[in-house]
C-alpha cells in the first residue's frame, strides 16, 4: 500500500446532450475498510462533493483537518470544506462546477487516522 492512502473518486457534471467518454480511475479497494459512500457518477452542476466514513472522527481531528488538504480535486475548484456530522466530509464550489468536464478526486485518509502502510 502507498505511503499515503488515496481514494479516486470520479466525479462528472451533468453534460446536456454531448455524452464524453472517458476512462474512470480505479478505486483502491482498501477503502472498503474506512469509507462508506462519496460522490460519484454525473452529478449536478451546483452539487456538492462528499465522503463519508465508516468511523467517526473526533471533533477535535475535524477541526484540525480543515486546515488540511484532505481533498484534492482536478482540475481544481475554489470552495470550502466542512464537516456536516463526525462522519461526513463535504466540499462545497464556491460557483458552479463546469459542465461537461470530469473532476477526479483524492482523499488523505492518513490524514485523518492511522492507516497501514500510511
Amino acid at each position: 500500500m502507498k505511503k499515503a492512502l488515496l481514494l479516486l473518486l470520479a466525479v462528472a457534471v451533468l453534460t446536456g446532450c454531448k455524452e464524453k467518454k472517458s476512462e474512470i480511475p480505479a478505486i483502491d479497494p482498501a477503502f472498503i475498510n474506512y469509507v462508506s459512500g462519496f460522490t460519484s457518477g454525473v452529478i449536478s452542476a451546483s452539487s456538492n462533493i462528499a465522503l463519508t466514513l465508516l468511523a467517526d472522527i473526533p471533533e477535535a481531528i475535524r477541526e484540525k483537518s480543515l486546515k488540511l488538504e484532505l481533498l484534492e480535486i482536478r482540475p481544481s475548484v475554489k470552495g470550502n470544506f466542512t464537516w456536516v456530522d463526525s462522519r461526513t466530509l463535504e466540499f462545497s464550489p464556491e460557483g458552479t462546477l463546469d459542465p461537461g468536464t470530469i473532476y477526479q478526486c483524492k482523499f488523505h485518509l492518513n490524514k485523518l487516522m492511522e492507516v497501514p502502510g500510511g
